[in-house]
């Protein structure tokens, strides 16, 4: 594992969750982030042996150049939060956990007693992916309010 590079562009917490099982696999890692992610997430990913770039322009121009330094190594996989199958279902597993507790403690969900969920939203796909996998659970007895 330590000749693979690992590459993603990242807002906070997806670099943090990528960075961070990364480092302590001890592969190289790159996260590529905005100016305005939070400083004691790019100090602590520092601290474990993280590559950590910072861009001043858009979350958008940090995942382009993650991308392209991923394309340049054929020994480098890019964590594609915006087109990324993998990560997509696997936000949406928290839909399949939330399902279980309700039904834990007996909690019904239904047309006539549906579930609201708000969600809060940036960038990124977790929130498409929570949504998709809410809707795939409760069918019409969820409704899903986006909020920045």
């Amino acid at each position: 594992l330590s000749q693979e590079h690992i590459v993603v562009g990242s807002t906070g917490n997806l670099g943090m969750s990528v960075g961070l099982a990364a480092a302590a696999l001890r592969m190289p890692v790159t996260i590529h982030m905005s100016v305005d992610a939070k400083r004691w997430k790019k100090e602590l990913l520092r601290s474990r042996g993280v590559r950590v770039v910072e861009h001043a322009g858009l979350y958008s121009e940090a995942v382009e150049q993650g991308r392209r330094e991923a394309d340049a190594d054929p020994h480098c996989h890019f964590v594609d939060d915006e087109a990324s199958e993998t990560l997509f279902l696997g936000y949406s597993a928290a839909a399949k956990e939330l399902q279980g507790q309700l039904e834990e403690m007996q909690i019904d969900v239904s047309r006539e007693n549906p579930l609201v969920v708000y969600i809060p939203c940036g960038v990124g796909g977790a929130p498409g992916g929570v949504c998709w996998g809410l809707k795939h659970c409760f069918g019409d007895a969820v409704h899903v309010f986006f909020a920045e």
